[in-house]
């Protein structure tokens, strides 16, 4: 209906068209046209108004989040074609006459122009017409990015840096700042996709400050993701200021147990045990939430030795699956000579990181510890052949 949200005309448009209903897709698409006006009371930017080309690219966005790759095409396909329609339409009614004579070639040089570059952007190469608004661009080039991140990670690496510096310049009012904050979140997630934990770290950090700028609630998985990258990196100051600065808007336990781990780390230990008490009250069924108060009780030597093992215990029941979280609860109770205990922190480790040799280095030292000498050799060995793999690896690719 023409009342209803426009996205919701434009995924009516989309299925209609898959099945072949032509007059039912254009009616839907008609509709959705007229309420981005009605319903939205807002206006699309260019000249003519790029209304469908932006809707189809909205469906897109929302299409390729859901995982629906198919229909993330046929949404930027809708996109395009409106883009050539636009086009040919500025070209045929530039001068103020109808599509004949001279005017009308050039209308059709203009949409067969428009199809081309159209087909190409459909493709992901971000290329694109002039008159495309920057508006229109700045959202197809940030789709294209999320369609191609886990297919092409450089690809869409590329194209989401395209779309980020299109909205670089300050004075630049045409695209909004809600779109530049997405645009460096996309980009966060392909630096994050190719293992570029810095770039990706200062991507989210780009978006974060933009949104708290405005007042606005950032985004749990940004925060929790930018989070986990300072605390990847050791930035554990800047980890604890994202992780407690966003916990007033999300209280919850994922950004609790952040503020816990970056503050054991600056061993801050009082404060890590509030916030994973904070954190374990809002989900006390969260393996990893267990394992870093077994970790923080340790620090406390024999005085809390009981503590940290009824918390190691609840943690292994729940099913523990972080293997550096093992390996460290590993070398702690090493330390404290609680071998036996160390000892099976470490094959759960090497359960999960089975190619880890600092863990099964550590599991030999265990075993040697304990006079089990056969077991240390043979670990021992491991280790060796492990460094032996990886060397060699390193020569062919030196080579190459």
């Amino acid at each position: 209906a023409a009342e209803a949200e426009p996205l919701s005309n434009v995924l009516m448009c989309l299925q209609l068209s898959a099945v072949g209903d032509a007059v039912g897709a254009r009616a839907s698409l008609g509709h959705a046209v007229r309420g981005f006006r009605d319903v939205r009371g807002m206006s699309a930017p260019g000249k003519p108004r790029r209304t469908a080309s932006l809707l189809g690219i909205e469906a897109a966005e929302y299409l390729v989040a859901s995982g629906l790759a198919g229909l993330t095409k046929q949404a930027l396909d809708l996109a395009a074609k409106a883009e050539a329609a636009a086009l040919a339409k500025a070209a045929g009614y530039g001068k103020g006459g109808p599509f004949k004579g001279v005017k009308g070639k050039v209308a059709r040089s203009a949409a067969a122009t428009a199809a081309r570059e159209a087909a190409a952007r459909v493709e992901g190469s971000g290329e694109a017409g002039g008159a495309e608004p920057l508006a229109v661009k700045h959202r197809r080039l940030r789709c294209l990015a999320r369609m191609h991140l886990h297919q092409n990670p450089k690809a869409a690496l590329a194209l989401a840096q395209e779309s980020t510096e299109l909205g670089a310049f300050e004075d630049q009012e045409e695209i909004s700042a809600e779109d530049k904050e997405l645009a460096w979140m996309v980009r966060g997630d392909c630096h994050h996709t190719l293992g570029e934990r810095g770039p990706a770290a200062e991507s989210f950090a780009e978006a974060v400050k933009s949104v708290t700028e405005r007042g606005a609630v950032v985004p749990l998985r940004t925060l929790v993701r930018l989070g986990n990258l300072r605390l990847s990196l050791g930035q554990y100051e800047e980890a604890k200021q994202v992780f407690l600065g966003g916990a007033g808007g999300w209280q919850t336990c994922s950004m609790w147990l952040g503020a816990g781990i970056a503050l054991l780390r600056l061993e801050k230990f009082g404060d890590a045990e509030c916030a994973l008490q904070e954190a374990n009250v809002r989900n006390n069924q969260a393996a990893q939430v267990w394992g870093y108060m077994c970790l923080l009780c340790l620090q406390a030597g024999e005085a809390r030795i009981k503590q940290a093992d009824r918390a190691r215990n609840v943690a292994e029941r729940l099913g523990l699956k972080d293997p550096q979280l093992l390996r460290e609860l590993g070398n702690v109770y090493t330390s404290a000579d609680r071998l036996e205990t160390a000892e099976a922190l470490f094959r759960r480790s090497l359960a999960l990181d089975e190619t880890n040799a600092h863990t099964r280095r550590r599991l030999a030292d265990v075993l040697s510890a304990q006079n089990a000498v056969a077991d240390a050799v043979n670990e021992y060995l491991a280790v060796v052949d492990a460094f032996r793999a990886l060397y060699d690896t390193l020569d062919e690719q030196a080579e190459q």
